[in-house]
């Protein structure tokens, strides 16, 4: 488990790399899930099971594993990007648009109740803003740093889903809070 990061003077967090990769979906730590279609379990980050549960088909989430163990056994901090890249071609599930946040912030709690240290980290940004600051345009879970003019986003746009999130677990947290998806 990482050391806690220095964080800003203000807490702010502007994006999920270096001493603050450990907000990242990416970051690998013990995370519990688990649905009527796939069994409950811990899995190593937070990406792949979010992506298997884009879809109710287990023959899909079984090919979704597939990548992700494949990729995991080349090179490790690649495989969450595997199963990402998988999930774009899925066929989402058709209550997608209204579940993914629920899914996201059950995933988000597990993780930094589940993982101490990390609870720590998030803790210590005290009331500071956390943004998922990306380069690759994602509006919805974050902010694009920069501007992809072909699908029509400007540096600062974003929903920045993801950093809210965080932002209320931080809250719930500091209340005391600890919200284990499951007890694995």
């Amino acid at each position: 488990m990482p050391s806690i990061p220095n964080p800003s003077p203000d807490g702010a967090v502007t994006e999920f790399r270096g001493p603050h990769r450990l907000f990242s979906n990416m970051f690998r730590a013990p995370v519990a899930w688990g649905d009527a279609v796939t069994a409950a379990r811990l899995w190593a980050c937070n990406e792949l099971p979010y992506v298997l549960a884009k879809t109710l088909s287990a023959e899909e989430r079984a090919l979704g594993l597939a990548v992700f163990e494949r990729a995991e056994a080349r090179e490790p901090d690649k495989a969450g990007m595997a199963v990402r890249r998988w999930g774009k071609r899925l066929v989402l599930r058709p209550n997608w648009d209204t579940t993914r946040r629920g899914v996201m912030l059950a995933l988000v709690r597990d993780k930094f109740a589940r993982n101490p240290a990390l609870g720590e980290a998030l803790v210590a940004t005290g009331d500071g803003l956390i943004e998922e600051g990306n380069s690759w345009g994602d509006v919805y879970w974050g902010i694009a740093r920069r501007a992809v003019p072909e699908r029509g986003i400007r540096a600062g746009d974003g929903e920045n889903h993801l950093g809210r999130i965080l932002m209320q677990v931080r809250a719930e947290l500091r209340q005391g809070e600890h919200h284990l998806a499951l007890p694995l």
